[in-house]
């Protein structure tokens, strides 16, 4: 212990205070030991200085220990407070402990003192070590709320063995349409819509901490293309992660389109014939609309006529492409 200790001994024997002054240097306790004898300047010292330790005999000629402590606790909870005495009973000294006195000691047994000293210092450490550390707690909470609650983007946690879902944002509630309740029923394969998309089936593993887009499930059966990025942390005690997904549906949408039109009009650029063109726009629509019947017709103005160029029609789940008649 390599602080100087500010003990306040309540004792009417000066004697009594050199004995247990001795003991802890002999012990190797660094102690500054500061006597009082009556109740007067007992209140004076409490109310003066902060201590580290509080002795007391048990009973002085206008006072006692109990007294004493119950003056103490009334505004300090957490000053270790031990009783120092050689008539003090089983009974009473449990029922100090129980009105918050830290520890009691007989003067039979001085001995025992610097250890008891030694371990209400370090309790008293370690209460404030817990109280910090709940603050902190708190604070992170607060933090977590903020950044996590009031988020914007849709989020949530899961749990990284079971990949079940335990925790969800607003965001997410409000974007997918599931109540809180639904989600934390979920797994993260419950948000993933049938896909043709690769990268919906890759572990969760591979997409740490870098954007992947899958495509994911409103309630209403709407697929999206949601970004995802994840990263872990231990949550309620668990290992988990903590995602967050942007919609990029409309972003993905317009950069398809993009590409479609960009290739179609660089393959137009380059037919001679009709037919060529009629094939290229062909695909094109497929790309963009998927249908299921095709026709494409050329209008020549000079002429005032209509020439079919490509009819293509589903016939029992084939296509099948119509001769121009």
């Amino acid at each position: 212990m390599n602080k100087t200790l500010r003990i306040l001994h309540l004792e009417d024997n000066p004697l009594d205070c050199q004995l247990v002054r001795d003991q802890l240097d002999h012990a190797g306790v660094a102690a500054e030991l500061t006597l009082v004898t009556t109740r007067a300047d007992f209140l004076a010292a409490i109310k003066k200085t902060k201590w580290d330790l509080i002795l007391a005999d048990y009973r002085l000629p206008d006072f006692t220990g109990v007294e004493a402590l119950d003056l103490v606790r009334q505004d300090d909870k957490n000053t270790p407070f031990i009783l120092l005495s050689g008539t003090i009973g089983e009974d009473i000294a449990v029922a100090t402990l129980k009105a918050g006195a830290t520890d009691y000691v007989l003067k039979q047994r001085r001995e025992r003192l610097p250890s008891c000293i030694q371990r209400a210092i370090a309790e008293v450490a370690e209460r404030a070590r817990r109280a910090a550390a709940e603050e902190d707690l708190r604070q992170s909470e607060k933090q977590y709320r903020l950044l996590f609650q009031g988020n914007p983007h849709p989020m949530w946690v899961f749990d990284l063995e079971h990949q079940g879902i335990i925790e969800v944002n607003e965001a997410a509630v409000a974007h997918y349409g599931f109540s809180r309740e639904e989600f934390l029923g979920m797994k993260l394969n419950d948000l993933r819509a049938a896909s043709r998309d690769l990268r919906a089936a890759a572990g969760i593993s591979e997409t740490e901490n870098r954007g992947v887009v899958w495509q994911q499930r409103h309630k209403s059966g709407r697929v999206m293309d949601m970004e995802v990025v994840w990263s872990p942390l231990v949550f309620q005690g668990r290992l988990c992660a903590l995602a967050m997904a942007t919609d990029v549906t409309e972003r993905r949408r317009a950069a398809h389109l993009n590409a479609v039109f960009g290739r179609l009009s660089h393959q137009l650029s380059a037919v001679s014939i009709p037919a060529s063109a009629a094939q290229f726009i062909c695909e094109a629509a497929d790309e963009l609309f998927h249908w299921d019947d095709f026709s494409l017709d050329l209008y020549v103005a000079e002429q005032d006529e209509v020439h079919a160029l490509l009819t293509i029609a589903t016939i029992e789940g084939k296509r099948v492409e119509i001769p121009a008649t």
